[in-house]
């Protein structure tokens, strides 16, 4: 995990963190208190947003509501990589 920015860098606007992924690893269904903006960088990943459940690959951009529930999987032979933005700032 490589922080790019943060809140106290960026005036509490934003929080963003460069994230590599182990292949068939993702966190526990959750939510955040912030908007979370995934930037999907390199490879391929199921998400779960609400009820939905869908697969994004590279290039993707996907933003989670702030309370909404949500998870992700990186469902590739390889490790892959999210740039992950959390408006507003203040995560870390």
């Amino acid at each position: 995990m490589t922080w790019k920015a943060t809140g106290e860098t960026t005036e509490g606007k934003y929080d963003q963190v460069e994230l590599v992924t182990l292949p068939q690893s993702g966190p526990p269904e959750h939510t955040q208190t912030q908007d979370e903006l995934f930037y999907f960088l390199v490879g391929t990943y199921c998400m779960k947003l609400g009820d939905q459940v869908f697969t994004t690959s590279t290039g993707d951009f996907v933003r989670v509501p702030a309370g909404t529930s949500h998870t992700w999987r990186c469902i590739g032979k390889n490790a892959g990589k999210i740039l992950l933005t959390y408006v507003p700032g203040g995560l870390r």
